[in-house]
C-alpha cells in the first residue's frame, strides 16, 4: 500500500503516477535531494517533495511446492519439488510451486506432470 513518504536511506519509493509496484531504493538522503538506484543498477538524483509515497515490501510467500491430483485434491505445502512429486498415494496431475523474488514480486509456476 502506498502512503505520503519523505525518502530515507535504505528504503523503496515511487510516485503517484508510477505504475503499481514500480520504485527505486533510496541510497542517501541530503536536505533538499535523495540518491536512489533502479533495479537495473542505475542511479539518479531526486528532489524531495511532497511526491514521494513509501512503497511497502511485501511479507513473502513461503517458497513451496503443492501437489495437485486429478481430483482436484491438494496437498499440504512441501519443502521441495522431489516431495510434491513423490507424494504418497495421490494420482498426480500437477505440481504448482509458489515463491516471492528478492523484489517482493510474487510468483507461481505449474507443472503438469505427464505419465
Amino acid at each position: 500500500m502506498y502512503t505520503n513518504y519523505t525518502p530515507k536511506d535504505g528504503d523503496r519509493v515511487g510516485r503517484h503516477d508510477w505504475r503499481l509496484g514500480e520504485f527505486i531504493t533510496v541510497a542517501a538522503v541530503g536536505r533538499e535531494r535523495f540518491l536512489a538506484s533502479f533495479g537495473s543498477g542505475d542511479e539518479a538524483s531526486h528532489v524531495i517533495d511532497s511526491g514521494w509515497i513509501k512503497v511497502e515490501v511485501p511479507t513473502p510467500l513461503p517458497d513451496c511446492w503443492y501437489y495437485v491430483d486429478r481430483g482436484g485434491v491438494v496437498s499440504y505445502p512441501c519443502n521441495t519439488r522431489a516431495i510434491a512429486f513423490d507424494y504418497p498415494g495421490m494420482d498426480a496431475l500437477a505440481v504448482v510451486h509458489i515463491w516471492t523474488d528478492a523484489y517482493g514480486v510474487d510468483h507461481a509456476e505449474i507443472e503438469r506432470v505427464t505419465a
